[in-house]
Parts: C-alpha cells; structure tokens; sequence
C-alpha cells in the first residue's frame, strides 16, 4: 500500500509537457494560447504552433507552410479546426430579403394608418 501510495504521489508531482501543432481558419485566433493557459492552471506545460493563420482546410493541404510545420517537431497532438459554411450566401440572401420586406410592410402599415386620421 505504501509503495502504491509513493508512486501516485510521484506521478502527480510530474509536469506533464505536450507539443500540440494548431492548424485552423481565423476562428482558430488564441485558442492555442487559452489551452496552453489551462494547462499551466493544471501545472503542466504545454509547447505549441500556430499555423491557423486565417487559411482554409484547402489552404493548409496545399501550403509548404503547413509541410514545415508538420516536419518541424515531433508533436504529440495536431489540432484541426474546420467551420465551412457552403450555403451562407443563400442564408444572408434570405435574411436580406427578410428585412427588405419587413421595412415594406412597416411603411405600408405607417400609409394606412396616416390615410385612416386623414
């Protein structure tokens, strides 16, 4: 039990250090930094790259850039963060045209009412 108690007490004290490789678009801005300081909370470390740099998941497969960086350490993690959104300009379409007809309603409801006091 002793031996058992010594050796969870060695393992805890260990600092865990973790080299992590990001790859992301602009939605990936500072989450390297956030998850390096909730290791440091947890008294581990954690060593990192950022090659999100604004670029698509296309953008990452075709950069020399992203082969380096891949090549660059021995990473014990690569994040990859993907958002697409392949019908959004459709939806802005649909809310444009929303708000087009809510102001038309808003200015015929405003005739009416100024035709019914006249």
């Amino acid at each position: 039990m002793a031996v058992l108690l010594l050796f969870a007490q060695v393992t805890f004290a260990q600092r865990t250090i973790k080299r992590v490789l990001f790859f992301g678009n602009s939605y990936t801005a500072g989450l390297p930094e956030l998850i390096s300081k909730l290791a440091s909370s947890a008294g581990d470390s954690l060593i990192f790259s950022d090659a999100s740099a604004g670029q698509t998941i296309k953008d990452h497969a075709t950069s020399p850039s992203s082969f380096t960086a891949i090549s660059s350490g021995h990473w014990d993690y690569v994040v990859i963060q993907v958002i697409a959104f392949p019908w959004i300009n459709l939806v802005w379409a649909g809310t444009i045209i929303m708000v087009i007809g809510f102001v038309i309603s808003v200015l015929n409801r405003i005739d009416k009412q100024k035709k019914l006091m006249a």
